[in-house]
């Protein structure tokens, strides 16, 4: 881990301080989830602690539709759209699957005097079914090299993401 790994809190503003797991210890990465209602003061605890991770030398980055003072001016915002994204792999399975229904059919017609090599045919079409799991899947959008240089000894704060928020419209606090 880069950077100090204590913090000096000056006499008489003492506080109680959520000290991080791994800047204590060889832990690979804390996550703090913090819940609450609108002004329940979630946002000012991520600040304190992005605040005691920047001083220990660790990089921060925001994925919020809103920018926020509170995280510093080095906090790096990214957009969540830029990193996932919706599996486009079903759809490249199942055209090529409509593609070869269509051969097949035609190939059914020439090959009705050979049923041994129509069962193969027909048998190799039923293994390009795509499977329906695969619909709707989300999937990284960056290579785990780059998510690794991208993300390591650093923190990531997720901040008002409700479903279906961009930023642009809906912003709520």
């Amino acid at each position: 881990m880069a950077g100090k790994t204590s913090v000096d809190i000056p006499k008489g503003k003492a506080q109680a301080v959520l000290i991080p797991p791994s800047v204590v210890s060889k832990r690979e990465r804390d996550v703090w989830y913090l819940s609450g209602k609108s002004g329940a003061g979630k946002s000012y605890l991520s600040a304190s602690l992005i605040d005691f991770y920047r001083k220990t030398g660790q990089r921060v980055y925001v994925l919020s539709p809103i920018k926020d003072a509170k995280f510093g001016k080095d906090a790096k915002y990214l957009k969540i759209d830029n990193l996932v994204g919706m599996s486009s792999s079903y759809d490249k399975d199942n055209a090529r699957y409509q593609e070869a229904k269509i051969r097949f059919k035609y190939k059914k017609k020439e090959l009705a005097e050979n049923p041994d090599l129509l069962m193969k045919l027909e048998l190799r079409l039923n293994e390009l079914k795509p499977d329906p799991s695969k619909r709707g899947r989300m999937e990284m959008k960056l290579c785990p090299d780059k998510m690794e240089e991208l993300f390591s000894d650093s923190v990531i704060l997720f901040d008002d993401y409700q479903e279906g928020m961009t930023g642009e419209k809906n912003q709520t606090r």
